[in-house]
């Protein structure tokens, strides 16, 4: 099952709800997402388990034009270098738009999610201890 799918219920028309509407690449191919999972949250990971929910992110907006099943998710698991090329960081106004594990979504600059850029904390990317 796709990240996307867990979205049916609440989203009937859930092409609409994974088309940014400033993203050029979906214009131009409707088969893709404006969206990437963030893959820390894969394999039967529970959400429950996040500490401060409202400081995790779960969703990031994509930069890629890669295809749509390949590039569902991205790995904050491991380092920064691995990942951050996959996330779009200036889509809106120098940020980009964040879905956080407890429901809201933020605006805020990519550095600003990232804190030390570490495999700890201070990034909003990663959840210390979920991986056990």
């Amino acid at each position: 099952m796709e990240w996307w799918q867990y979205l049916l219920p609440y989203q009937s028309n859930i092409r609409k709800a994974l088309h940014c509407p400033s993203d050029p690449i979906v214009k131009q191919n409707p088969a893709l997402e404006s969206y990437l999972w963030n893959g820390m949250f894969s394999f039967g990971k529970r959400l429950a388990r996040v500490n401060n929910p409202s400081l995790k992110i779960v969703v990031s907006e994509r930069a890629d034009q890669g295809d749509a099943i390949t590039h569902q998710g991205y790995p904050a698991f491991r380092d920064l270098a691995v990942w951050e090329g996959l996330l779009k960081k200036d889509r809106h106004n120098g940020g980009s738009n964040y879905l956080f594990v407890d429901g809201h979504v933020e605006w805020k600059k990519f550095p600003d999610t990232i804190g030390d850029g570490g495999l700890n904390d201070s990034n909003m990317h990663y959840v210390s201890g979920f991986m056990q």
